[in-house]
């Protein structure tokens, strides 16, 4: 079975969310493909900070909230899935 230009981009798709969701992805590399809420890693001359960030993919811009210095976004990644109801250790 032959798939179409759409299957196929969806498959790439999935498989980049597969393995951005197991790395720091380099902000200077890519951004999100999305607008929303991602894990950081930000650095202001020699210090390094791990936060989370508002991406708006339109604007290209991180919102850092609360910080009153100019954080530089180094590397994100996308937040992991919630727990499961199911899972008994779930926070309720």
């Amino acid at each position: 079975m032959k798939k179409t230009d759409e299957q196929l981009q969806q498959e790439v798709a999935e498989i980049r969310r597969f393995v951005d969701g197991e790395r720091w992805i380099p902000a200077d590399e890519r951004t999100p493909e999305t607008s929303g809420t991602y894990i950081v890693c930000c650095k202001e001359q020699d210090l390094k900070h791990v936060t989370f960030a508002k991406f708006y993919k339109k604007l290209g811009y991180w919102e850092l909230k609360g910080s009153r210095t100019f954080w530089k976004v180094t590397h994100w990644m996308p937040l992991p899935e919630p727990p499961k109801e199911s899972d008994k250790h779930a926070i309720n």
